[in-house]
């Protein structure tokens, strides 16, 4: 479907549909391409003894994917209710 085109309805798609998972889509890359880049600057702070890129790395951007995952599925679900195609 097209930006400009309508549902079989006849309604015209909302634009705040499609805000959430480009916003989401945009943060998951941040945290997968760009956080990496920067592991030997925030090795210089240590977490319970770990370097910070490291740790960043091995747990905290699995955490931060898991959970944004889990926000845009509830958004999506509730979205979809809203929309009335969670028939």
């Amino acid at each position: 479907m097209s930006a400009g085109s309508a549902d079989s309805d006849g309604t015209e798609p909302k634009l705040g549909g499609r805000r959430f998972p480009i916003f989401t889509l945009a943060l998951w890359g941040v945290l997968v391409f760009v956080v990496p880049q920067f592991v030997q600057t925030l090795n210089a702070f240590e977490i319970f003894k770990f370097p910070l890129g490291y740790f960043m790395n091995a747990v905290g951007i699995l955490i931060a994917l898991i959970l944004i995952a889990i926000i845009s599925a509830l958004w999506q679900g509730r979205f979809d209710a809203r929309q009335g195609s969670g028939k």
